[in-house]
Parts: C-alpha cells; structure tokens; sequence
C-alpha cells in the first residue's frame, strides 16, 4: 500500500511541475512596442541576410550587408521615427544625385509586430518582425530587398 501511495504522490508532483512551464507566464522581458517607444533618431548598425552574397565581387560570401559594402550610401543614413512620420534623412554619401529625404506616415500592428508605410495614402511597404532587443535603444526589423531578392534584418541604435 504504501509503495502505491508513494507512486500516486510522485506522480502527482511530476503532473503538477510539468503543468507549471515558463509558457504559461507573460514573457516581459522585452521591451513593449508602441510608436511612443519607437520615437527618435536611429542609425544603422547592422543589416543581416540568411544566404551569403559577395556584393562587391571580392570572392568572400557574407551574411553581413556592412562588412561586404553593400548600399554603403544608404546604410549611413538616419531614420527618424516621430509617433506619426517614419523617415529616411539622407546623411553621408549620396547614392544619387538627386537624392531626397524620404518622410511616410506610419502604422504599427502590435498583434503582428509591422508597420506600414503610406505615401499618398497607400502602402508602399511593411517593415516585419519589429521588436527592441533588451534595450529600447536597439530596434530590430525586417525588410525585402528586391535586388537581393531576400529579407534584410537590420539593427538599428538610437
């Protein structure tokens, strides 16, 4: 008898600690996005994609955009994001010669973590996978690049 008790009571408390997983808790480890939070001023620090490309024809395949050279004339831009307007101020070298600020308005979706940008009342594109990374300073997203013909993830800092 006891031997069945204390096999009822182990099992017992193998049912209980497996129903108390870390998946039933919120996880609030990651800073909340809004477009309060999203505000201010950024510059790209890192600009990622999932099969290595050798941009500048030197024979070395990269997974990092920065350190191949790539769009080396739009990565040293500034994106500023206000609660409303999301824009792209051309800094640093020119990739044209009539090269001009770029301003949309914006929308975030909490539920699936993109924004929209509209020009003229239209979409132009979604920015997927928005997220800070442990630090509201450090924004992460994801954006197709059609001449990559791949998603580019980028880090931005504020």
């Amino acid at each position: 008898m006891k031997k069945v008790i204390r096999i009822l009571g182990v099992t017992l408390s193998v049912l209980v600690l497996a129903s108390c997983s870390k998946d039933d808790e919120p996880d609030n480890s990651l800073p909340v996005v809004t477009p309060s939070s999203l505000s201010g001023s950024y510059k790209v620090t890192g600009a990622v994609v999932a099969t290595p490309i050798d941009t500048n024809k030197d024979g070395y395949f990269t997974n990092y955009l920065l350190e191949d050279g790539y769009n080396a004339c739009g990565f040293d831009n500034t994106i500023e994001i206000t609660q409303t307007t999301f824009s792209i101020i051309k800094k640093g070298v020119s990739c044209t010669t009539d090269e001009k600020n770029e301003i949309y308005e914006y929308k975030f979706n909490q539920t699936s973590k993109t924004i929209d940008l509209y020009e003229n009342g239209k979409v132009i594109e979604t920015i997927t996978s928005v997220h800070f990374n442990d630090d509201p300073k450090i924004l992460l997203y994801r954006r197709y690049d059609p001449i990559l013909k791949q998603e580019i993830a980028f880090n931005l800092t504020k």
